[in-house]
């Protein structure tokens, strides 16, 4: 999630910061699976089985970004 401009001075911490803000983790958790559905990855969304999920705010001179790992069943 891209980090504020508030909270990268000299002063804040430079590393990833966890992210409460909106939207929450399981609504983007959602909206990925969703795409993976529609993009032809997976058949149904039902198939994931194993998910790690970690929402933070990149470290100062980093760049925002997304990083997927999801375990399907074949059936």
């Amino acid at each position: 999630m891209k980090r504020p401009k508030r909270l990268c001075r000299k002063k804040d911490h430079a590393g990833v910061l966890a992210d409460t803000r909106k939207p929450d983790l399981d609504n983007l958790a959602k909206s990925v699976f969703d795409g993976m559905v529609e993009s032809g990855v997976l058949g149904d969304d039902s198939l994931i089985i194993d998910t790690r999920l970690v929402k933070v705010m990149h470290a100062v001179g980093e760049r925002p970004m997304a990083e997927v790992s999801a375990v399907w069943s074949v059936v």
